[in-house]
């Protein structure tokens, strides 16, 4: 892991600090993640209950997309007048994750538990060498099963380096890659590419 490549706390006269680094792909990337992705992550990966989660998927892409158009359950500048909010959706993608505290049906709780599995930089990719199991479950097609297999090959030490080495290890997965074929390819990696600080 990039993190343990740096000292965790230095000290620099009377200042104590430490300098964090994760692997972007460990984490969901907010302003790339499809609706099915940010569904999985909430309701698998977070369990969540499903609705709850449609609607979070939904609310975050009305919040981040250009136009005024509300989904069936997310929420646009009227929906969120209407409920008097304090902060509209700016539709752009967005520049802090704090912003995503005034998503509608985001509570302070679930908040808290999403915001260490995510991210606004990198390419969009999870890394299946990397991530937690709620960024697994964002994977499309990522099943308990599958996440918690992919789990257990890594902390056995074993880590795949492309798709056909993850099928060999892991047959099971083999349906989900072949059913989903680019869709997984594209939203997946195998190795630390880029790196937040």
């Amino acid at each position: 892991e990039p993190q343990d490549l740096v000292v965790p706390e230095m000290v620099f006269g009377d200042a104590r600090y430490a300098l964090l680094l994760r692997d972007v792909g460990s984490a969901l990337n907010l302003n790339e993640a499809s609706e099915d992705m940010l569904r999985q992550f909430f309701a698998q990966g977070l369990e969540v209950d499903f609705a709850e989660a449609d609607q979070l998927a939904q609310a975050i892409l009305d919040w981040r997309d250009e136009d005024d158009l509300p989904r069936i359950n997310g929420g646009e500048r009227e929906e969120y007048l209407e409920e008097e909010s304090l902060v509209l959706p700016p539709n752009r993608d967005c520049v802090e994750i704090d912003e995503r505290r005034h998503v509608r049906g985001m509570t302070p709780e679930l908040f808290v538990l999403a915001a260490p599995h995510l991210t606004l930089i990198g390419d969009g990719e999870i890394n299946l060498n990397a991530a937690p199991e709620p960024g697994l479950r964002a994977v499309p097609g990522m099943d308990e099963g599958a996440a918690t297999e992919i789990l257990g090959l890594r902390d056995s030490g074993y880590l795949p380096r492309s798709d056909r080495e993850l099928w060999r290890l892991l047959p099971s997965v083999g349906p989900i890659m072949e059913a989903l074929g680019r869709e997984f390819t594209n939203r997946t990696t195998y190795t630390t590419d880029q790196v937040e600080i």
